[in-house]
């Protein structure tokens, strides 16, 4: 095969991946679903900790003058209930939950972006592979590494939008 048909079609394999994977969500879940569903996630673990917001105040409200609030954590009276304490490690628990989401976030745009770049980069190849003939054999390699890293960033995405549906069962 002649060295243009062979960068032009190196170069369209990442046209036709990224614009299957962006345009059409053959692959992956469209961006706006995903941020949406993370979205929906905060304000679900955001009204638990609400509810528990809610409970320790009706806690509060219903101490005596001797009643202590923190409970008894050792000793004799160990079945007295550390509001505190409960409601401090469910708040620590969900700021924990608000940095992966944050950072599954990050994931998923990260790799839709490069998505994105890398069709535009085998929109280049093709440009180049008709009009700079010199080049044909850099953008046959180019192109194959492109669409090497497009598969890859499928992968990422695909999986950490995955790990969404973990932190569906936590809340």
């Amino acid at each position: 095969m002649d060295e243009l048909w062979l960068a032009v079609i190196s170069s369209a394999v990442p046209i036709v991946l990224g614009g299957l994977t962006e345009r059409f969500n053959f692959f992956l879940e469209p961006l706006q679903d995903f941020l949406d569903r993370v979205k929906r996630k905060k304000g679900s673990l955001i009204e638990s900790l609400a509810t528990k917001h809610a409970d320790l105040l009706a806690g509060i409200r219903q101490l005596g003058p001797d009643d202590l609030l923190r409970g008894y954590v050792t000793g004799p009276r160990n079945s007295d209930p550390d509001m505190i304490g409960a409601f401090t490690e469910e708040t620590f628990r969900l700021v924990q939950i608000f940095q992966r989401l944050g950072m599954l976030t990050f994931v998923v745009r990260t790799g839709h972006t490069v998505l994105l770049f890398t069709t535009v980069a085998g929109l280049v190849g093709v440009v180049c592979s008709f009009l700079v003939p010199t080049y044909r054999p850099l953008i046959f390699d180019a192109g194959l590494i492109v669409a090497g890293i497009q598969i890859a960033c499928v992968f990422v995405v695909y999986f950490a939008a995955r790990k969404l549906d973990v932190y569906d069962e936590v809340a």
